[in-house]
């Protein structure tokens, strides 16, 4: 046997008795399984933007006018957040806050920025992953997740949620 071989196969046998040891020693516990996000916000995210966010269900019955900041919102939760009945929203959860400008009627223009908040279940920012958009080119853009996190904490008690108040 060549001396690569033979490297190769010494290897191959320290890693299987590592976890065999790792397999049947008591002191060891096998961590819990949770449920991976990752699969469901590959299927629904393209380069991180929400496709499809449009047929989502929409979380708001009448448009938010916001005379202040010249705009209306439309708010879209995925499947995955439709779920949540009480408590915490389920990870995988994404809602998406479409920004309009304002129209000289007061309807809703044209889309300029889509906001983006992701259930990821990490201790920061309560667990969730904001982000924005800007829906002519799907790039994001800069916006400061500790300023959107620090605002969203005013909703506490809905998992950080405005519209599930």
């Amino acid at each position: 046997m060549s001396d690569r071989a033979l490297g190769f196969r010494r290897g191959l046998t320290a890693v299987s008795v590592a976890a065999l040891a790792a397999a049947c020693s008591p002191g060891i516990k096998k961590k819990e399984k949770v449920e991976d996000p990752t699969p469901l916000l590959e299927t629904q995210f393209a380069a991180g933007f929400p496709k499809g966010y449009e047929s989502w269900k929409r979380a708001n019955a009448q448009p938010i006018v916001r005379a202040d900041t010249n705009e209306v919102r439309h708010l879209y939760y995925n499947s995955k957040a439709m779920t949540r009945t009480k408590g915490p929203f389920p990870v995988g959860s994404v809602l998406v806050k479409a920004h309009h400008t304002l129209d000289k009627n007061g309807k809703a223009g044209a889309t300029f920025q889509l906001s983006v908040m992701t259930k990821t279940g990490e201790k920061q920012n309560g667990g969730w992953q904001y982000r924005a958009f800007n829906p002519g080119n799907k790039q994001e853009v800069s916006a400061d997740a500790e300023v959107c996190a620090l605002c969203h904490t005013q909703a506490q008690k809905a998992d950080g949620v405005f519209s599930a108040q």
